[in-house]
């Protein structure tokens, strides 16, 4: 009699063949968005986003769905760097009058609307909106006659200076920064805002006990979230409307208002602070687009850094530092 069982193996394969074939549906629209663009613009066509007015009804932030990691898209190669450093090598180097027109060519496809309508049907899935991306800079060095889609991601770190490269929107608006504080070195004190617009400052704030996270409410620790710079405004760096659902402040009261309502639709249980409109936390502690710091008798003992390999970071296992970082300081955990 067979087996009513599914192996292990069974499941791994199914699990495979769904997502090759999602891979396969996605490289199938994406070839369609850009066949539906259908421009190919000169290199002196703007390559920023166009500036938008705020809608009167903006669409809700989904609550975030329990990831066992979280990943900074600023990190990917797509947008020329490789975590905090820049994309190096290629096999091909195309000239900068090249370059120029490639920047162009691929900024026009990443801004039309069926390329923005598809990354809000893959808001949920980073996975896909990477190799979205990675399907269009292909495509774009291929319709330059190049293999290599390094040739144009490497066009930062080769012409660093050059306007066109600058100005293309995932540099010029791309702030990943390692900050003035490394870890093991004196936290800085810096003035931050409340939700609701009062000044404070950081150290007043991080005295203040919380049990947001209950397993390790025991142990004394606050937790803090710092709103900052949005990090895909739509203006700016768009991904679809519904992640890109608000211009770049431009005032604070913009940007507290951004954060009242990001606190409301992703259910924050922690306290909320707002960084200023210098981005005076953001400097210094490097926080963009996303960082955990730990900060113990006035050090920073933990500045977590994404994985090198998938820039991400692995949640469970920064729960884990926080259990031994307890244990090893004789708190209670």
């Amino acid at each position: 009699m067979a087996s009513s069982k599914i192996s292990s193996n069974d499941t791994q394969d199914v699990q495979q063949n769904d997502s090759n074939q999602t891979q396969v549906t996605i490289e199938q629209k994406t070839a369609e968005a850009i066949a539906a663009n259908g421009k190919f613009p000169s290199t002196i066509s703007i390559i920023s986003p166009p500036k938008q007015e705020n809608n009167t009804h903006e669409p809700s932030r989904d609550p975030p769905d329990i990831y066992p990691q979280a990943r900074c898209l600023m990190f990917f190669p797509t947008s020329g760097c490789m975590g905090f450093e820049k994309v190096k090598v290629s096999k091909e180097l195309p000239p900068i009058e090249i370059l120029r027109e490639m920047i162009a060519y691929e900024t026009s496809i990443r801004l039309s609307d069926p390329i923005q309508e598809l990354m809000d049907v893959y808001h949920k899935d980073e996975s896909a909106l990477r190799l979205i991306l990675d399907l269009i800079q292909q495509h774009v060095v291929e319709h330059f006659e190049y293999n290599d889609f390094n040739a144009l991601r490497t066009a930062l770190y080769r012409f660093p200076d050059d306007p066109a490269v600058k100005s293309a929107f995932y540099i010029k608006h791309n702030k990943v920064t390692q900050g003035l504080i490394n870890q093991g070195q004196y936290a800085h004190d810096v003035e931050l805002y409340t939700t609701d617009g009062q000044r404070t400052n950081l150290f007043s704030q991080i005295t203040r006990i919380n049990a947001l996270f209950r397993s390790h409410a025991s142990a004394g620790l606050c937790f803090l979230v710092v709103y900052i710079a949005e990090a895909h405004a739509r203006d700016q760096w768009p991904m679809g409307k519904i992640i890109s659902c608000v211009n770049q402040p431009s005032t604070l009261e913009q940007r507290l208002e951004n954060a009242r309502k990001c606190q409301k639709d992703c259910k924050f249980e922690a306290p909320m602070l707002v960084d200023s409109m210098n981005n005076t936390f953001h400097l210094t502690y490097g926080s963009w687009p996303f960082r955990f710091y730990v900060i113990h008798d006035g050090k920073l003992v933990l500045k977590a850094e994404p994985d090198k390999d998938t820039f991400s970071y692995h949640i469970d296992e920064l729960d884990q530092w926080i259990d031994n970082f307890c244990q090893s300081c004789h708190l209670v955990a």
